[in-house]
C-alpha cells in the first residue's frame, strides 16, 4: 500500500493510517496586573480558536461580575506554536453596545 502525503503538512504514522497532529494554541490574557499565558491548548482550526476564545472571556467576565471587578478591559491574544498572533480577542466585545 502506498501512502502519497504532502510534505508541507506534518504527519504522524500510526496504525496505517496517517492523522494530522492537533494544532496548540498559547492564550495569553492581558489585564491591568500584567498578562497570564495558558499554553498548549489544543484546538482543531481557527474557529475553535474563536469559539474557545469568546467563552473563556464570558466566564472571566462573569466571574469579575459576581467579584466587583471590571474586566471590561482584558484582552485574550492567542498565538499558533509558532508564536505567530492568530486571534485578538477584547473582553468589551462582549458587551451589548445598544
Amino acid at each position: 500500500m502506498h501512502f502519497k502525503r504532502n510534505q508541507s503538512e506534518p504527519r504522524l504514522f500510526k496504525s496505517e493510517k496517517w492523522i494530522t497532529p492537533v494544532p496548540k494554541y498559547s492564550f495569553e490574557f492581558q489585564k491591568k496586573s500584567g498578562v497570564e499565558v495558558v499554553d498548549g491548548v489544543e484546538l482543531a482550526d481557527l474557529g475553535a480558536v474563536r469559539q474557545e476564545a469568546a467563552q473563556t472571556a464570558r466566564e472571566i467576565m462573569v466571574d469579575g461580575i459576581l467579584t466587583g471587578a471590571d474586566r471590561t478591559e482584558w484582552v485574550t491574544n492567542v498565538r499558533d506554536s509558532n508564536g505567530k498572533l492568530v486571534l485578538t480577542f477584547r473582553f468589551s466585545d462582549l458587551l451589548d453596545r445598544e
